[in-house]
């Protein structure tokens, strides 16, 4: 897929922002719906996995960007930037 090429940063509370929204609908789901917990989020995640497909076309993703890959990689002091 051609995506436009973003600041890591705003790529990161862009996917923050998402999760967000999608965490409350499904804490609607289980909340107001009364919809067993593994069931709804089960199903949040098959939709979240039809949206992906939709999206990119069901064409996988590669060639991350270095900055990307510096995010994973990185560290502040001894602890792992995935960790904070």
């Amino acid at each position: 897929p051609n995506f436009p090429v973003l600041n890591v940063w705003v790529v990161l509370l862009i996917v923050i922002a998402i999760c967000a929204v999608f965490g409350v609908i499904n804490g609607v789901v289980i909340s107001y719906l009364n919809v067993p917990a593994f069931i709804g989020t089960l199903g949040m995640q098959l939709i979240v996995y039809g949206i992906a497909l939709v999206v990119t076309n069901s064409v996988p993703i590669g060639g991350y960007r270095a900055d990307y890959i510096a995010v994973t990689q990185g560290k502040v002091g001894p602890i792992p930037l995935l960790f904070i």
